[in-house]
């Protein structure tokens, strides 16, 4: 489904969960939801949407007319980006049903309607040989020598001593190095990412190591997840 306004949406914001959306506001979307797909443009809606409503009304059916008649909205949750609210939902069609979300502005106007990804399940924790295998992998980049792992011929090329130079120096000030402290496992586009706390005497850095299905390790990157 495309994108049904002007709205970028960007990193969620972190923190405790949201409440429940007030009593109104599924209503609210219930009825937006029924409008579009009836070839309606609801009245509460920004500019922008309302100047693409014929396209916004061509892609809906196109996307969600297959599922047949709309039944109702399914909360799941609530999220902030960029000063917009984020409202996640799964509507119930009489065949089936979409994750969807509706996006609104701090005045509660309706800025997007976006075809929603299903809350991905949680992966499991590395085992206990892999954070060993990526332990080695860091201390011996930190040593400036290359790692004896299993990794791509890409990640064996880049590591020359230029770059492991590089590395070592980006930490020398955390002091030595004294272990790696699982955080989470995620996957994307068949990639695993492991996300660790790299401990040091002197205080903890981010890491991330990426491998393919092979366990091959292809990636190694501060982490931006946990800042």
């Amino acid at each position: 489904m495309m994108a049904l306004g002007s709205v970028a949406i960007g990193q969620q914001t972190a923190g405790a969960p949201a409440a429940l959306p007030s009593a109104e506001l599924t209503p609210r979307f219930t009825t937006f939801l029924s409008d579009v797909l009836a070839g309606h443009v609801p009245p509460d809606v920004s500019e922008t949407m309302r100047s693409q409503s014929s396209t916004m009304l061509a892609q809906v059916h196109s996307d969600l007319g297959k599922f047949g008649a709309f039944r109702r909205l399914q909360y799941v949750r609530q999220d902030s980006s960029q000063g917009y609210l984020q409202y996640h939902y799964v509507a119930i069609f009489e065949k089936g049903s979409q994750p969807v979300v509706f996006v609104t502005n701090s005045s509660g106007i309706i800025y997007g309607f976006f075809q929603d990804q299903p809350t991905p399940k949680a992966a499991a924790p590395a085992s206990v040989s892999l954070t060993e295998t990526f332990t080695r992998f860091f201390a011996d980049v930190l040593a400036e020598k290359v790692p004896s792992a299993n990794m791509s011929t890409t990640m064996r090329n880049g590591l020359t001593p230029a770059m492991m130079s590089k590395v070592r120096s980006s930490f020398s000030s955390l002091g030595a190095f004294q272990q790696l402290r699982f955080v989470k496992h995620d996957t994307s586009q068949g990639y695993q990412g492991y996300h660790y706390s790299a401990v040091f005497q002197n205080g903890a850095q981010p890491i991330l190591f990426v491998t393919d299905s092979n366990g091959t390790i292809v990636g190694f990157f501060p982490d931006q997840q946990q800042r």
